[in-house]
């Protein structure tokens, strides 16, 4: 299907309904993480998907472990300012035109990073970003392969013995817990990103509301990072980007 120019794209909101050139929902995903579906009797891959596109987007509700629409919207701002604000015209152009333009959609996932760290990847797809995440999704992750600067699924497993035993060191089911359960849960995932010590080390963002460690990830990945803010007690973000080569965090 062709892809609209960027500048065409977001004079035509409307288009974002209709268009679709990359598949974000993960119906396994989204029965994980809407587990009210399947008390309503919601459990096939077909009654999963119609209540996703019926529902589920509308309402906001996660279908990925690679996607975040609200993170997406917040931090690309130009999208309100072109008139998408509606759930399905933001994840229309995070699907037609933001994975390729190499916006940030996720606290999780860096795209740009993953193709960086993963040069054979960008190698075989020739830094086709849309290429790379399907990449991510079939092989990376249970490959152990990074998706980030900032999440450790290696560490993840590792400080949390109950979430690797009960996976089996399945990386993929892993990323899944972090996403849906491990964030919300105080669990450690990185030794880069410790939300105590954030919110420790930076008492002015409670006070400002950022109170919880979904809201301080976010914060620490849009802004912390690049600032240079003290994340963890056995940890300098400064030296870390220096060493991984970061120069700055995409926003």
């Amino acid at each position: 299907m062709a892809v609209l120019p960027n500048s065409i794209a977001l004079s035509q909101p409307k288009v974002f309904e209709l268009l679709m050139t990359i598949d974000l929902f993960d119906a396994q995903y989204y029965a994980a993480a809407n587990p009210d579906l399947a008390s309503a009797g919601v459990t096939s891959i077909s009654q999963l998907g119609s209540h996703f596109s019926t529902f589920g987007l509308a309402e906001g509700r996660r279908f990925s472990a690679y996607a975040d629409l609200s993170y997406y919207k917040q931090i690309n701002g130009d999208l309100a300012a072109a008139g998408l604000t509606t759930n399905a015209q933001v994840y229309g152009h995070l699907s037609n035109f933001g994975v390729a333009e190499g916006r940030s959609f996720s606290p999780f996932v860096d795209i740009n990073f993953y193709l960086s760290a993963n040069t054979d990847v960008a190698q075989a797809f020739n830094n086709n970003r849309e290429r790379a995440l399907k990449h991510m999704d079939d092989f990376g992750v249970s490959e152990g392969r990074l998706v980030s600067p900032y999440v450790d699924l290696g560490f993840y497993g590792y400080a949390n013995g109950d979430v690797a035993q009960a996976f089996s060191q399945d990386k993929e089911k892993i990323f899944n817990h972090l996403t849906i359960y491990g964030i919300n849960e105080n669990r450690k995932f990185s030794v880069v990103f410790n939300s105590d010590n954030y919110n420790l080390f930076n008492p002015e963002l409670s006070r400002a509301g950022l109170n919880t460690d979904p809201k301080l990830f976010n914060h620490f990945v849009q802004y912390g990072a690049s600032e240079g803010r003290l994340s963890s007690s056995v940890f300098n973000v400064g030296f870390y980007k220096q060493i991984m080569g970061i120069s700055q965090v995409q926003v």
